[in-house]
């Protein structure tokens, strides 16, 4: 499950990670999109 997340994140910032992990949107957003 997070394996698809880092690694959508680790790809393209925020880009392929939402894409990757849309079981877990507000997940992917939260580290996305920091504060």
């Amino acid at each position: 499950m997070f394996t698809g997340i880092r690694a959508g994140i680790g790809e393209s910032g925020n880009g392929p990670g939402s894409a990757r992990a849309p079981e877990f949107p507000q997940f992917v957003t939260a580290h996305t999109k920091e504060p």
